[in-house]
């Protein structure tokens, strides 16, 4: 057994089991603490539009940071944080450039619908 193995993490046997239905009870929360949230603060606000930093704060910033944290405590009552926050197998670290150069090509932005300066037609 090599030492990767060794630290590999494996699911607990005693987290609780997260069926479709407690998934589809998670999503709704989630999207409820976004939304709703999101709505509450931006009337006990008065902010109605997202045009000044305080609107941007309390309609968005505020009930994503909650939902960040909702998602963060779900993970970590599953007993699956450490594996979510690490990848135990190992790689290579010229590996982490390939996803920033596939990125910044014109074509790859071409592909997704964006044209830079370059790729424009005149």
């Amino acid at each position: 057994m090599s030492t990767a193995d060794a630290t590999r993490v494996s699911p607990s046997a005693t987290r609780p089991p997260f069926t479709y239905g407690l998934f589809a009870v998670a999503v709704v929360a989630y999207l409820a603490i976004i939304q709703g949230l999101g709505l509450i603060l931006k009337n006990i606000t008065g902010e109605r539009d997202f045009y000044s930093s305080r609107g941007v704060f309390f309609g968005m910033i505020i009930p994503l940071a909650l939902a960040l944290a909702f998602v963060y405590g779900v993970t970590t009552y599953l007993g699956r944080l450490r594996p979510v926050l690490r990848d135990d197998r190992p790689t290579r670290r010229w590996v982490w450039v390939v996803p920033i150069a596939s990125t910044d090509s014109p074509r790859a932005a071409w592909r997704c619908g964006r044209r830079s300066s370059s790729a424009r037609s005149t």
